[in-house]
């Protein structure tokens, strides 16, 4: 999608055109598992088409119709390929249920997908700039969707507060550039609200990054450090802010799967939400 301007998508797959020498590269729902069973990932996705946000009713459709199909024609090939796996591990192979904005596509996307009795499900095309509202009402449609004893997966979805979110409709897996991505550009999530330290309000804050966490950026470095590396260009700064980023979302997901089996999920949600705010009202 966000290529649309070097891209062609036809009943085949997709053409693109490479930014760098004019080169056509094609991919297709076959290729796509080919290239996947190479690369050993335990979790597989079948090319799919996320319709540009609010493109129309007739567009939805044709890239819903072609998700469906080419989700069909990956499957066949997952088949035809089963026991080549570069890892030697066994490997699943997931669906993509799009639909853009509108409810009754989502729910027909994923009614769709569901008759093919796929080992998991994902919910593809949001947080495209859309508001909140329509982003999690749009979620909701679709893990209503889905089958409850299955994997149900959002994707590209990455605040924590979208985690909690998520997870209070179903959702068990995501994926997200926003930890690393972010922490390149100096901002570090933590219990207590994003902190970007690129501000000069960092310059002498000798405290921890985050004084709940155990990672080595936070029991090893002051935020003055940190932000030390950020302004002088120093690549350890990303790595470190990075490290942590990615320890604070594993024990955030660790801490919301261990309340929802304790029973006690509504509570420890609140108290996420509420930590969530105190950065930023300092």
């Amino acid at each position: 999608m966000s290529l649309a301007s070097l891209r062609k998508i036809d009943e085949e797959g997709v053409t693109f055109r490479s930014h760098l020498d004019g080169s056509s590269h094609q991919f297709t729902p076959e290729s796509v598992v080919r290239v996947q069973r190479s690369l050993g990932p335990d979790v597989m996705m079948p090319l799919d088409v996320p319709p540009i946000p609010r493109s129309g009713d007739d567009k939805i459709a044709q890239a819903n119709r072609l998700t469906v199909e080419w989700a069909r024609r990956a499957v066949r090939e997952f088949e035809k390929t089963e026991g080549t796996s570069s890892s030697g591990r066994p490997q699943a192979l997931f669906g993509i249920a799009q639909g853009g904005f509108d409810a009754k596509a989502r729910a027909d996307a994923a009614a769709a997908l569901v008759e093919l009795d796929l080992p998991g499900y994902a919910a593809g095309g949001l947080s495209l700039g859309e508001e909140k509202e329509v982003t999690r009402e749009m979620l909701q449609v679709t893990v209503d969707g889905l089958p409850g004893d299955r994997p149900r997966y959002l994707m590209g979805m990455g605040w924590p507060e979208d985690l909690v979110d998520a997870v209070s409709r179903g959702v068990d897996l995501f994926d997200c550039v926003l930890p690393t991505r972010n922490a390149r550009n100096g901002q570090a999530i933590t219990g207590t609200g994003p902190v970007n330290l690129r501000l000069e309000r960092y310059r002498r804050d000798f405290r921890p990054l985050d004084s709940e966490c155990e990672c080595e950026t936070c029991t090893g470095y002051t935020r003055a450090y940190l932000r030390h590396l950020q302004k002088t260009g120093e690549m350890l700064g990303a790595r470190l802010i990075s490290l942590h980023n990615v320890h604070y979302y594993l024990k955030l997901v660790r801490t919301l799967r261990e309340a929802v089996v304790a029973g006690n999920f509504e509570e420890v949600r609140s108290g996420i939400l509420t930590g969530l705010a105190e950065e930023n009202a300092r």
